[in-house]
């Protein structure tokens, strides 16, 4: 998987990424993986597409986090 956004709640935290087996983009929660392997794999260029794209499929529930960045300035 390739994490693209941290989400942090009172009692877990997922992560978004894009899964390289499904193709597409998969909410994990982090305390339910349970091993882990770092790669040397990247995907440089790539993360605001995919970004993008996962929040055309939530539009309804999720905010973009374009306009989160906005607000801390």
């Amino acid at each position: 998987m390739w994490p693209l956004v941290l989400i942090c709640y009172v009692d877990m935290a997922l992560a978004v990424a894009w899964c390289k087996l499904r193709q597409s983009a998969h909410h994990f929660r982090l305390d339910r993986v349970s091993k882990c392997t770092f790669l040397a794999d990247e995907f440089k260029g790539k993360g605001d597409a995919l970004i993008a794209e996962w929040e055309n499929t939530q539009s309804h529930d999720t905010v973009s986090t374009k306009s989160l960045a906005k607000l801390d300035m």
